[in-house]
């Protein structure tokens, strides 16, 4: 079995469907926010923004392949309901990243 480079696409058939736990989602925006609230520099902002976007782009990518999954078999009872879960956990998203973002804003900014 050839090997895949780390850059390359899985095969569809290949990716497998696992449900965001919405707690541990909520936990980790709570985790992210404390961190804003708390950070002293540009720096650590932003890679603690890196991250809540890693969080997103999980949840997106779960969403996106979920959506896809359905739309193959639309009469596949698991994927309707993972369908249903997946648009109740989208419509937290607005929320979250309001809660989140607005702590940059009192992040100081020290000029060398």
């Amino acid at each position: 079995m050839e090997q895949q480079s780390v850059n390359s696409m899985p095969d569809f058939k290949d990716l497998v469907y696992e449900r965001p736990d919405i707690e541990a989602f909520r936990k980790t925006v709570r985790d992210i926010r404390l961190k804003l609230m708390t950070a002293t520099d540009p720096e650590f902002a932003a890679d603690t923004l890196f991250e809540y976007e890693r969080e997103i782009s999980r949840i997106d990518t779960a969403y996106a392949l979920c959506n896809i999954k359905h739309d193959l078999n639309t009469k596949d009872e698991f994927f309707v309901k993972e369908l249903e879960f997946s648009m109740r956990l989208l419509r937290l998203y607005p929320n979250f990243r309001q809660q989140s973002c607005r702590y940059c804003l009192p992040v100081p900014v020290r000029m060398p």
